[in-house]
């Protein structure tokens, strides 16, 4: 029997030009779970012509990927890419009580460094970065602590897509946030806050949530 692509095709552009629902109710075996939209701005999908929604479990509103701040958006929000990169990166950050930096390209580790002899965190952060700078290009940096302005500074040398951190400094802030005299690419660097990262649950047994999207 033939089978008719151009039918495929319609379907496709149907859903991808539907409104995605505020609520959507999911089924994992016997259990029913509910989760909401994210209200954060988000840019597009896998590829740029394709629209997407996060969802975060509705009972649950402390989950860190699902309690997101947005700080500065960038251009338009996240993509589904750099948030995939942030849930990856504070689901390694989240095992760690002294402050640690980890890097993160297409859902791929490219660098990580915990404090272990004092550093700074401007220091940690430079250690996670040289493992693999060419990789480190254009990624998402996340810690597990508060950013202070001498990392801000670090992290704005080189092009970076996005930040993801429990918190920043007030002077942090400003540096990330500006736009003149620092590198044209990072202009539209997004700043992330996920207030609670120790909310996550970490080993087997832990009561499980997650991110749909």
């Amino acid at each position: 029997m033939a089978t008719d692509v151009s039918s495929f095709k319609d379907v496709y552009k149907t859903a991808v030009a539907a409104d995605f629902p505020q609520q959507v109710t999911v089924l994992f075996g016997d259990r029913r779970m509910t989760f909401n939209k994210l209200t954060i701005p988000l840019r597009y999908g896998t590829n740029p012509h394709q629209p997407f929604a996060a969802y975060a479990p509705a009972d649950n509103p402390q989950l860190s990927v699902g309690n997101l701040e947005m700080l500065k958006g960038g251009k338009a929000g996240l993509s589904l890419t750099n948030l995939q990169d942030m849930s990856q990166a504070i689901n390694i950050l989240k095992y760690f009580t002294k402050p640690a930096c980890t890097i993160m390209k297409h859902v791929n580790p490219c660098g990580f460094k915990v404090q272990t002899q004092g550093e700074s965190l401007e220091q940690i952060y430079r250690c996670a970065r040289a493992c693999d700078e060419r990789s480190a290009f254009g990624g998402i940096v996340g810690f597990n602590v508060t950013v202070d302005a001498a990392t801000a500074e670090a992290i704005m040398e080189t092009f970076i897509e996005g930040v993801i951190a429990p918190g920043y400094d007030a002077a942090a802030l400003e540096i990330l946030r500006r736009t003149e005299g620092t590198k044209k690419l990072n202009n539209a660097i997004r700043v992330v806050r996920a207030p609670h990262m120790d909310k996550l649950p970490k080993f087997f047994g832990d009561s499980i949530e997650g991110l749909l999207t």
